[in-house]
């Protein structure tokens, strides 16, 4: 591989791991959205992940759950030109009251009707 080439394999990786972005990094956003509910917290996360992977989960891009200390996590992660990134995060925890709570986290990049779709498919799991 002649330098040109080495240089140039270089600094894709730079750009894309710039890009990508990570859990952590789009729970540091601000919540778009926090619903409480008296339903337990694996089913509101698996009729979340269902609602939101039977439309989103293709193409490498992936909607999954994960069970965390105090509930569960439904994570939406998708491939673009610059590397693999999480777009949204949504807790699904026990809240002190006994109750449910899910907080939906996003990354700017997000679509606002992709938004508008997770708290959907949220208010309603949480019924």
């Amino acid at each position: 591989m002649s330098l040109i080439q080495k240089s140039v394999a270089v600094l894709v990786v730079l750009v894309a791991t710039a890009c990508s972005t990570t859990p952590n990094q789009v729970k540091s956003e601000s919540p778009k959205f926090s619903i409480e509910s008296s339903k337990d917290t694996k089913t509101i996360a698996a009729c979340i992940t269902d609602r939101m992977a039977a439309k989103y989960h293709r193409l490498g891009n992936t909607v999954t759950s994960r069970m965390t200390t105090g509930g569960y996590v439904v994570q939406y992660d998708y491939v673009s030109p610059m590397g693999g990134s999480t777009g949204m995060v949504l807790e699904v925890i026990e809240a002190a009251n006994g109750k449910s709570k899910s907080t939906g986290y996003f990354t700017s990049g997000i679509r606002g009707a992709f938004v508008e779709e997770a708290e959907a498919a949220t208010r309603d799991c949480s019924k």
